[in-house]
This record gives C-alpha cells, structure tokens and sequence, in this order.
C-alpha cells in the first residue's frame, strides 16, 4: 500500500471541475486537502484517470491547475461519490498559494 506524501486538512471548500475530455464543468465540495491532491464529492462516478482542469476557491484566493482521478467510491453515500484526486499540473505560483493556505490552515 502506498504511503501519503504530505499531511491532509479538512477544508470544505468549493472547487470547479471540468473533465478535459468532455468539457463537461461541476461544482462540488472538498472534503479535504494537501499539497498533493484532494478528496471531493461527486455526484456522478468518475473514471480512474479522468483528467480535471480544477480551480479551488480558498476563500482570498484561488489555486488552478489540472488533477487526476486516482480513485472513486463504488457506492454512492448519500447519491454523492466520494474522490480522490492528484495533482498534475500545478505551476509554481499556485503550489506556492497552495503551501501558504495549507501552513495558515494548520496553525
């Protein structure tokens, strides 16, 4: 089994999905965050390796990049799927905005 890279932060934020494949865009809520991806809910089951162009809001900020699905539940809980996705693409100005949420979070 492998191991998480960094410590996670529930933070139930909103973030827009749009699967870069079908440009299809949602709206959903994190569940929570780290500097390596996040688990969102769905409402619909997303494919392992769909690739999402994501854009999070961080309440005074946004952190935009692209993910991937890594995993999904296989049961919906509550009509919603749980979703865990990696980031892929994300430059060094959003990791940055990322880092210093994630460290103003954590105090």
């Amino acid at each position: 089994m492998e191991s998480r890279g960094s410590s996670r932060f529930w933070a139930p934020h909103t973030v827009r999905c749009e699967d870069k494949k079908s440009n299809n865009p949602f709206y959903t809520v994190i569940k929570d965050v780290s500097e390596g991806g996040i688990r969102m809910v769905a409402e619909t089951q997303l494919a392992i390796d769909t690739e999402l162009d994501i854009d999070i809001n961080l309440i005074n900020d946004r952190v935009r990049g692209t993910g991937k699905v890594k995993w999904c539940s296989e049961k919906a809980e509550n009509g919603r799927f749980c979703v865990g996705v990696q980031f892929a693409d994300l430059n060094e100005e959003q990791l940055a905005k990322l880092h210093s949420f994630l460290h103003n979070f954590s105090k």
